[in-house]
């Protein structure tokens, strides 16, 4: 779903994304891997726009109430 989002941003932006992206994900292990590091570094090198990515984990026990209000 990020990639999704990320092509629909990059798209009406004419070709650039955002300057900075937040990204806030639970601990399971598809969101904490090394692929999604690597393809976050690839965003960031690729000079498309990205300059910081601001990555953070939730705590175990979280609660997803409320997420898209951050």
């Amino acid at each position: 779903m990020l990639f999704l989002a990320l092509e629909e941003q990059y798209k009406r932006r004419g070709g650039r994304l955002p300057r900075k992206i937040y990204l806030t994900l639970d601990g399971g292990s598809e969101n904490a891997n090394f692929m999604l590091l690597g393809m976050i570094e690839l965003l960031i090198a690729a000079d498309v726009g990205v300059e910081e990515f601001w990555f953070c984990r939730m705590p175990v026990g979280h609660n997803h109430g409320g997420i898209n209000n951050m």
